[in-house]
């Protein structure tokens, strides 16, 4: 029965069910235990580390936005696990930043194969609402 129609009890609310459903499919496919913490991997989490390892079997560099900090860090977290080099792109801005500036580059220093091997693995998971837009685009 909707809407107060013949039986006050059964009566169905579509904002608790959304709710609900939300709720259930944050828990179930997003990984999440609270609002704003995550389990160790999910449903979401797998899929993003088997797209990324396609991808990058592939040559292809890969870029994953998260909606959320907490997001980017569990993505992280979960890519880590998988054997990828999974970071931030404020990372490696600054590891770019430093290399550049150094007097040394880094196959000067002995680094630069070791470098490529994680360069092969690496992802960089963004945050689309702080880095995915203006310059960091470019």
């Amino acid at each position: 029965h909707l809407n107060n129609r013949g039986g006050g009890e059964n009566v169905t609310d579509g904002r608790k069910l959304w709710n609900n459903l939300e709720q259930f499919l944050r828990s179930k496919y997003e990984g999440r235990t609270t609002r704003t913490t995550y389990g160790s991997t999910s449903i979401m989490g797998e899929a993003f580390a088997k797209a990324a390892i396609g991808l990058l079997k592939k040559r292809r560099r890969v870029l994953v936005f998260a909606d959320t900090a907490h997001e980017a860090d569990f993505l992280r977290g979960v890519l880590c696990d998988r054997g990828l080099d999974a970071r931030s792109w404020a990372s490696i801005a600054s590891e770019r930043r430093f290399a550049s500036s150094s007097s040394l580059s880094l196959s000067s220093k002995g680094t630069g194969s070791n470098n490529n091997i994680n360069n092969n693995k690496r992802v960089i998971v963004a945050v689309k609402s702080i880095e995915g837009q203006g310059i960091n685009m470019q």
